[in-house]
Order: C-alpha cells, then structure tokens, then sequence
C-alpha cells in the first residue's frame, strides 16, 4: 500500500460519512482553508525493515476539519460542530479499507487548536517484498581419483 493509497482511502471514508457538502483537500492551501472543510495528510511515513523480506510501514495521518466560521460565532456552544465531526471522524476512520485491503487506525485522538479540530493517528501495514534474487545457484564439481 502506497501513502498516496493510503490517503485516498481516508478521502473516501471521510466522503462517504460526511457527503458533498463538506471539501476534502489533500494539499496545502497557500490562502488557508475557508470552512466547512477537511484537510487530510500523511505526516510521517515510515518503512522498516523487521525480518529478511517482510517489511513494517507505518503512516502518522492528520486529517483537520476547519468549521463553519459564520456558524461557529451563532451557536451557543462554539465547540459543538467540531465535537460532532471527531465522533463522526471516529467512526468512519476507525477501519476503511485502503489499497484494496482494510485498514485500521491506531491511537486515534483529537485536539482543538486556533478553532481548528485535528484529529491524528497512526496506521501501520506489514507487507512482503517479492525478491528476484536466487539465494543459490547449481554448482557443478568434477570430483577424481588420483593414484
């Protein structure tokens, strides 16, 4: 599974709970972002090495909702969209499938920062690499008897 994978299939989960109604970006926004909308990226990956050819990628994932702004100063509790989209992002973002297999979030949690909720977790995916090398090859010996 590649990130760009990785991040479609978030796209498509957060899509599929939230509707058209909400834009989900995938790039950054040199004007920033006019809610409400998403921004979903992939922050850190990382690929090791843990046993001959198998391999551990682990993706560190944000996906931020940027609330209504004229609806967040006319309701009475400011928070209230962005509580409702984390339960939601919980849900949908739990387990989605991505790369054509499912995948399962870890470590999921929210913060509010500057009127923005980023929700972060981690996804982590084992994977095999097919290796072409032949590890031996047929050696032919000629073995004589001397007297």
């Amino acid at each position: 599974m590649t990130t760009e994978q990785l991040i479609d299939g978030m796209v498509n989960a957060i899509h599929e709970e939230f509707g058209e109604e909400y834009p989900i970006r995938t790039e950054n926004n040199e004007q920033g972002f006019h809610g409400p909308c998403f921004y979903v990226r992939c922050v850190t990956p990382t690929k090791n090495l843990y046993f001959w050819r198998r391999y551990r990628r682990t993706w560190l994932c944000n996906v931020c909702f940027f609330p209504n702004e004229t609806e967040i100063s006319e309701i009475t509790e400011p928070n209230a969209e962005m509580n409702d989209a984390a339960e939601r992002l919980f849900d949908c973002l739990e387990m989605f499938s991505a790369g054509g297999r499912m995948v399962r979030s870890l470590g999921m949690q929210t913060a509010v920062s500057d009127g923005v909720l980023v929700m972060s977790f981690h996804i982590q995916s084992d994977e095999m690499r097919s290796d072409p090398t032949v590890m031996m090859e047929t050696h032919e010996t000629e073995v004589g008897v001397t007297r």
